[in-house]
């Protein structure tokens, strides 16, 4: 066991209590393997896990150090772990410690080597985005020729599925604040929606008034989905990857997808392979140094940042 620097929460509540801590590293089991930290990203399911929302689903052990998406390098590996060894890069996708300068990981199907020229903070963004945008894509099928729309399109998920889904075909609608429009069209998607001066829902339908055929929501939850759901055409598909009503609520004009992020065997592989070919952008909207971890946390909370919020652990 090791014994390394940590931004953690000592119990459930609030990004303000996050401290830096002495957050003790493991040695490796079978299948695991231990990295030193380049970069690290933040996504919305580290501040659900510290405020307790998630405790049925995910309890947390404690002290809870969040962080999910993780570049490194490998020191050291247990038993069974054949693909990888020490002094080689990874990207990796777990689902808490990663906000340290050290960190535990499965060596499993979500941790993939990565070149040494790559640069850490776009290795870093990339996991969760890539790996539920894709999700979101096949679990959708077909997309070529429809009107994809996208609501919370300026996350990283969001700015992932853009380019999926323009790639495969799709007319992508995505929404976007002001200036945020350039972004979303930067990406691949055909129309911006400002959703400053009229709610995005109604844009849609005046610009849209026969529908969408799809719909992906990642922002609204339980009764607001009900309102986003009048924008798709009957027949249409409304995902979302928040909870909502009882699907029965919506009726049977419509096909409705509540997503859990289930990702297959290769996809973070696919993922890095697309982003090093030039055919996936990583979204990084801001970068903060190792001592800056709860100032990225809390960036993260207000929801202001395009993109994705990394955290480089060698700052």
């Amino acid at each position: 066991m090791s014994i390394t620097k940590g931004w953690g929460v000592q119990d459930y509540g609030a990004v303000e209590d996050l401290a830096l801590i002495d957050y003790p590293v493991a040695d490796p089991g079978p299948g695991e393997i231990v990295i030193d930290v380049e970069a690290m990203a933040l996504n919305p399911l580290d501040l659900k896990i510290i405020s307790g929302a998630m405790r049925e689903v995910m309890p947390a052990p404690m002290p809870f150090v969040p962080g999910s998406d993780v570049v490194g390098t490998v020191v050291a590996v247990g038993d069974g772990v054949g693909d990888l060894a020490p002094g080689q890069r990874v990207v990796a996708s777990t689902w808490n410690g990663a906000l340290a300068r050290r960190a535990l990981l499965p060596a499993s199907a979500h941790v993939v080597a990565a070149p040494s020229w790559a640069d850490a903070t776009e290795l870093a963004a990339l996991p969760m985005a890539g790996l539920t945008a894709l999700h979101i894509l096949r679990q959708l099928g077909d997309v070529s020729g429809k009107r994809l729309a996208i609501l919370g399109a300026t996350g990283g998920v969001g700015l992932a599925l853009i380019q999926l889904a323009s790639a495969a075909g799709a007319r992508v609608i995505a929404s976007a604040r002001g200036n945020d429009a350039a972004v979303v069209t930067l990406n691949g998607a055909a129309e911006a929606i400002d959703y400053s001066s009229e709610p995005f829902a109604a844009t849609v339908a005046r610009l849209h008034p026969d529908g969408v055929e799809i719909l992906v929501d990642l922002v609204s939850m339980f009764d607001a989905l009900l309102a986003s759901a009048a924008i798709v055409a009957e027949g249409g598909v409304l995902l979302s990857t928040l909870f909502g009503p009882d699907p029965a609520r919506f009726g049977d004009r419509i096909k409705v997808i509540f997503s859990r992020l289930k990702a297959e065997p290769g996809d973070l592989y696919r993922v890095v392979e697309a982003y090093l070919a030039g055919t996936l952008r990583a979204n990084v909207g801001a970068r903060f140094g190792f001592d800056q971890g709860p100032d990225a946390c809390l960036a993260l909370r207000d929801g202001h940042v395009v993109g994705k919020i990394v955290v480089t652990a060698g700052d």
